[in-house]
């Protein structure tokens, strides 16, 4: 056995015998900057894919020692001899084979590797678009040129005098934003129209351009070329960029902080500028363009380039101020390697050599934040197209946002999970994220019991509204709030001179056509004919007359039901003039209430005839029995108890109609009413709201969920 084990051990790896393949010539190696640890980085650029390629020490070292004819052995000895540095046959042979797929030797390939190189690389079309959708470039301009003539214009706007008095303007503009912060914000609503938005939209652009070119001449002031400008479309929004990738070949950290760093210092130094400028204007033109550019420097710099989500300034500035080259990917890959060691007790080697605990915990909310912000802009962004735009394009970009944000991330983590499946062993922390999320899944996929909660408020059972039926003045009131009152009690006595005016009219009209009907019925002449017209004048004189008696009689408001008045206007007294269909008061009994609570569509058929209920009562902490008597069959349009409404600071969400006093329910309610049982013994008043609890069916909350999900799919599928 251990013969065996002996001669494993002497097999080389071919690549140790075998002569090694030779770099392009092409190929430029430049020094980057130190790693936090002080050991040295290199960059590898292609000019053939303008690519960089961070490589370690140790890889730099095969780059620069390589000769044709040697062996890996013969290499790896050769760099033993010169440097302290131990390179085993695993990373050389790891080395080369990356170099290999990134095309970076001079090896001879045939038809069939290219072909199937070709076939490798090839995109599904489908693939591509869900990809590159997020994020793709058109380059516009070569400013190289124009950069070089022109940097020396520009450098005195960056010296050490400009720099500071661009500091204390920017101050002096912060302290008047701060004084007159109120006057800023109002601002904006004058800018809410078609032309305030294409105001912005210039200030904006304008204000991008010269971030661009900070960008830009800051590269240039370090040697390093800019080949292109040009426009970036992030989700379908364009944007301008800056091609500096040449900044890898900046040894300096923080000669790449300056080029990262200079773009928002433009930005702020405008924002700043402009504050004190719009401070200082008068009212007019001028202020104007000063607030706009102004408020747009403000937001995009601090929303936007500062937001290390995205891949704009914010991002690039945490990086070099942490020292980490590829953010992104390598915080990505911490926070998973971090993540797996936290839930799975997966114990494996960090994916950086050297970390300290602080920058772990550093990376992990990084990649969590940015995670998360982008699920919530993708879906804002697909949200307002699918709304304001087109709806076949919105649930298109839904649906590659749910195979981009959650399909390809748990199918590439459940490959990487089966290559760890060796170091997948049972422990404590495996043991208790797999008992949680059953819990969970059970949590949502078993029928459970649960309570159902609406928001209610009590009414009478019967109650009198009392209005006025024509305009009129109060003459005579006998009746007061709290007043008890029983059934045909006077309450109030109006009059109308209106009213009376009509009467005294109609009168009149009456008498002359009855003489009108008395002459033509003593006529002998053809003059009778008329006499039919006659008498149905009459007749609707009548019944006008009629009517208006009727309507007369109703200016004397008498008490339908016994009860109390509750509600009288405050401003009621005689002499005062009403207007037609006013409610000056209200009658009902306080010992016969009823509770009413406001269902969701979605809810109603959990609701039965009989069905007990529990009434919490908002500023108390008595509960009040009862049970459903009446379910309304068609839903509620308008909400007659303006104390539920949002608008009141209520739970029911609703709109102003026409009239101040109507209030519109924006979703669908049913309206359910509630006997009290007699054993409450609590005492209730009118318009006291809280909530009604009801014990609903078993459900399972993917039901719910799928129900859910349906409804809209069947609402939204008008399109």
């Amino acid at each position: 056995m251990a013969g065996k084990e002996q001669r494993k051990a002497d097999v080389k790896s071919p690549i140790m015998t075998h002569r090694l393949p030779r770099f392009r010539k092409d190929l430029q190696l430049f020094c980057g900057p130190e790693e936090a640890d002080g050991a040295p980085t290199y960059n590898l650029y292609d000019p053939v894919s303008v690519k960089y390629y961070q490589v370690s020490w140790e890889e730099s070292l095969i780059f620069k020692h390589l000769q044709p004819g040697l062996t890996g052995e013969q290499l790896i000895s050769a760099i033993a001899r010169v440097s302290p540095m131990r390179i085993t046959d695993r990373q050389l042979e790891q080395f080369f084979d990356d170099a290999k797929r990134l095309h970076l030797l001079e090896v001879p390939v045939t038809s069939e590797e290219i072909g199937s190189e070709a076939e490798r690389q090839a995109v599904n079309p489908v693939k591509w678009l869900m990809s590159n959708y997020l994020y793709f470039r058109i380059p516009l301009i070569n400013p190289n040129l124009f950069l070089e003539k022109t940097l020396c214009f520009v450098k005195p706007l960056v010296s050490r005098f400009a720099v500071t008095a661009y500091a204390v303007l920017t101050i002096l503009g912060l302290f008047q934003l701060v004084a007159r912060f109120d006057e800023f914000i109002y601002t904006f609503p004058y800018f809410y129209s078609i032309q305030g938005l294409f105001l912005y939209a210039m200030a904006i652009t304008c204000t991008k351009v010269i971030h661009e070119f900070a960008h830009a001449y800051t590269a240039k002031y370090y040697k390093v070329q800019v080949p292109t400008m040009g426009i970036a479309f992030l989700v379908m929004w364009p944007v301008l960029y800056t091609d500096v990738t040449d900044a890898w070949k900046l040894q300096k950290r923080r000669q790449r902080l300056a080029i990262t760093v200079a773009g928002v210092a433009s930005e702020l130094v405008l924002a700043g500028l402009s504050t004190l400028g719009w401070a200082l204007c008068t009212p007019g033109i001028l202020q104007s363009v000063f607030f706009i550019v102004a408020s747009a420097s403000w937001i995009s710099t601090l929303v936007v380039n500062l937001n290390p989500a995205m891949r704009f300034d914010g991002y690039y500035l945490l990086s070099d101020l942490w020292g980490v080259d590829n953010l992104q990917s390598r915080a990505f890959s911490v926070a998973r390697w971090k993540l797996r060691q936290l839930f799975l007790g997966i114990d494996v080697p960090p994916p950086e050599r050297i970390i300290t605990e602080s920058r772990v915990w550093g990376m992990v909310a990084y990649s969590i934040y940015t995670w998360v912000y982008r699920v919530f802009l993708y879906t804002a962004i697909a949200l307002i197209i699918y709304f304001k735009f087109t709806k076949v394009l919105g649930v298109f970009l839904f649906f590659v946002e749910i195979v981009v944000f959650l399909g390809w991330p748990i199918v590439s983590e459940l490959k990487q999970l089966a290559q760890l499946q060796p170091y997948i062993n049972k422990n404590v922390r495996l043991s208790l994220t797999a008992f949680c999320a059953s819990i969970v899944v059970f949590w949502f996929i078993i029928p459970l019991p649960h309570t159902m909660s609406f928001v209610a408020v009590t009414v009478p059972q019967q109650q009198q509204v009392l209005y006025v039926p024509h305009n009129a003045i109060v003459e005579k009131l006998y009746a007061h709030r709290g007043s008890h009152v029983k059934a045909g009690d006077l309450l109030v006595t109006l009059r109308s001179p209106e009213l009376a005016s009509e009467i005294a009219t109609t009168l009149a009209d009456r008498r002359i056509v009855e003489k009108e009907i008395f002459i033509l019925g003593a006529a002998a002449d053809e003059s009778r004919a008329f006499l039919p017209e006659k008498k149905a004048e009459l007749t609707a004189l009548e019944a006008r007359m009629e009517g208006l008696v009727r309507l007369q009689d109703r200016l004397k408001i008498y008490a339908t039901i016994d009860g109390t008045v509750y509600t009288l206007q405050e401003t009621l007294r005689e002499g005062l003039s009403i207007a037609k269909d006013t409610v000056i008061g209200k009658i009902a009994s306080m010992e016969e209430l009823e509770i009413v609570c406001f269902v969701p569509e979605t809810l109603v058929a959990s609701m039965k005839y009989g069905q007990q209920i529990a009434f919490h009562i908002h500023d108390t902490v008595e509960d009040v029995t009862g049970h459903v008597v009446r379910i309304d069959p068609t839903r509620s349009s308008l909400l007659p108890y303006p104390q539920l409404g949002s608008v009141n600071h209520g739970d029911l969400p609703v709109v102003e109609g026409p009239s101040q006093e109507q209030l519109i329910l924006v979703e669908s309610y049913y309206a359910v009413r509630i006997h009290i049982d007699k054993k409450s013994a609590y005492p209730l008043r009118i318009g006291q709201s809280g909530v009604v609890v009801v014990e609903g069916p078993w459900r399972s909350r993917l039901v719910v969920f799928a129900r859910f999900v349906n409804s809209i799919l069947i609402r939204e599928s008008s399109f």
